[in-house]
């Protein structure tokens, strides 16, 4: 009897699914559903789409990651964008846009060496194209869009003033300014609907009374965490 054809080894390592077969069923060599199915989950690879308008500026980091011979890196956040799943390495980008949606299907690779990213799996991408060093931020819910283009309310001697901005990288909830901002000026962040050029507002310290609601006629608040900054 020729021993090794009593033995099924599997061509690849990885994750086997639930079995398909029991002990006392019949199988046969045409069956197309085989024993069970194995998902190689390391490395692993995720696919993830960006926009049409970024296509740009991705392509360009990728040219000159190659001509570096690095890879850039793309980190995998769970469904809430709260942790940190893994972090991989950008490895090609599709060769046509949908134009359905507008979008530009990229190709991703993770080591996966702890198991963290599971078949199928929702995640949210995040591509690293650059470090700006320097920059000033602020938070994306002080920004305002008008008919004379993107604006904040900044506090000067406790007034508000309209200041006309030029937006930069975005990065989880906070955006650059590369222009009309100036570190350490403070931007209204609540209370932005009662407000016009010249508007009196008073300035909160962040105490227990930050979370009171504003009273009837009081002028809108400004919170600490909403100054431009590095």
């Amino acid at each position: 009897m020729q021993l090794s054809y009593t033995r099924i080894t599997a061509p690849i390592s990885g994750r086997t699914g639930l079995r398909r077969v029991d002990v006392g069923n019949l199988v046969s060599t045409g069956d197309s559903n085989g024993l069970v199915t194995i998902t190689q989950t390391q490395p692993i690879a995720a696919v993830f789409t960006i926009s049409e308008n970024q296509l740009v500026a991705v392509r360009n980091a990728y040219a000159a990651a190659q001509k570096a011979k690095t890879s850039l890196v793309v980190e995998a956040w769970d469904r809430s964008e709260q942790a940190l799943l893994s972090k991989g390495k950008l490895t090609t980008l599709d060769n046509q846009i949908d134009t359905s949606t507008g979008t530009l299907k990229l190709k991703a690779e993770f080591d996966n060496a702890d198991d963290s990213l599971f078949p199928n799996q929702f995640i949210n991408a995040r591509l690293h194209l650059e470090t700006l060093g320097g920059a000033t931020t602020i938070p994306i819910d002080a920004v305002q869009y008008g008919s004379k283009g993107t604006y904040v309310y900044v506090v000067e001697e406790g007034k508000a003033k309209m200041r006309r901005i030029t937006l930069g990288a975005l990065e989880g909830d906070r955006t650059a300014v590369t222009e009309g901002l100036k570190e350490g000026e403070q931007v209204v962040l609540e209370g932005i609907d009662r407000l016009w050029d010249g508007k009196d507002v008073k300035v909160n310290d962040g105490t227990a009374a930050a979370n009171e609601p504003p009273k009837a006629n009081e002028p809108p608040k400004t919170w600490n965490k909403g100054k431009g900054r590095k």
